[in-house]
């Protein structure tokens, strides 16, 4: 009787060894201790796949490598206005390959300036050089605590290909990144790792029967033409300026160029060259702002 007792005692603490299905296991608890409390994961059993830092592992389309005490390896990659363009990619890769089965990648971000509601990051896993999108998620600046890093949750499904991680940086924020961590997740949820796309408007029918009055257009041809440039165009360079001040000049622009062509903006690494074309093709002079945050006084020179 005894031994069977024994015997029995042994099984009961065996099976408390075992992880129980559906509970989150092996994940470590710097993770959950950090986790965003914006974010849930999933249930299910984890298994460590690989962990990238984000500025040696890792490849980047803009940003840099800053010292961080509060980093894991004591360095981070930082996106900001100085360094990276709206909408980038400024952390991607490592294109590897796995088994098949459901994900959740853990992004270590850290916000360094005040963004409210505006999002700062959308990070996504992809296949196919980011033309399948496994999943997505937008960041928004009320999801991360300031100076503080905290991880970010993003489950998938995996059916092969080239995986790679992604942080996409939005231009509204400082935002640094510490390292992505990959877990292969077992006995969860299907649809915890499936992509959820929102919901798709359906027209209501309404308004209906509105009287319809038809007015001739101002101009004769569907895209009217501007009027001719003026002799001096004053060229702003905003390649490098915060994303609220080419939105503001953007505006301004709109409203000066209304009578007839006076700003042209560079935002994008193609601009200048359609600048360089259309002084080639057009008798004008072309003057350049300062790339001050505050100050566009004249100053010579088109590179």
């Amino acid at each position: 009787m005894e031994m069977k007792i024994y015997n029995l005692f042994l099984v009961l603490f065996a099976l408390a060894l075992v992880p129980s299905f559906g509970a989150e296991n092996a994940i470590p608890q710097s993770i959950l201790q950090e986790l965003a409390p914006s974010f849930t994961i999933p249930k299910g059993n984890y298994q460590l796949v690989q962990s990238w830092e984000a500025e040696r592992d890792m490849s980047h389309n803009g940003g840099a490598v800053v010292a961080d005490s509060e980093a894991s390896g004591g360095e981070a990659w930082e996106a900001s206005y100085q360094n990276a363009q709206m909408g980038n990619a400024v952390v991607f890769g490592p294109y590897i390959e796995t088994e098949k089965g459901d994900y959740v990648a853990f992004f270590r971000l850290k916000l360094l300036s005040d963004a409210d509601d505006e999002p700062v990051a959308v990070i996504d896993a992809c296949v196919d050089y980011a033309k399948t999108i496994l999943n997505g998620k937008t960041i928004y600046g009320s999801d991360l605590p300031l100076n503080r890093y905290v991880y970010v949750p993003l489950p998938f499904r995996y059916q092969g290909g080239k995986l790679e991680c992604r942080v996409n940086w939005s231009g509204n924020a400082t935002l640094r990144i510490d390292k992505i961590e990959l877990f292969k997740v077992e006995g969860g949820n299907p649809e915890d790792f499936t992509r959820k796309l929102a919901p798709q408007p359906v027209p209501s029918g309404e308004p209906k029967d509105l009287l319809f009055r038809p007015k001739p257009r101002p101009f004769p041809p569907l895209f009217p033409r501007s009027s001719s440039p003026a002799d001096v165009l004053l060229v702003c360079d905003l390649r490098e300026a915060p994303s609220d001040l080419q939105l503001a000049v953007i505006t301004l622009q709109g409203i000066v160029n209304r009578e007839r062509p006076q700003i042209y903006l560079l935002l994008q690494e193609t601009d200048p060259l359609w600048l360089r074309w259309m002084l080639g093709r057009v008798s004008l002079k072309a003057r350049r702002g300062s790339r001050s945050r505050r100050s566009f006084s004249i100053d010579s020179g088109i590179r």
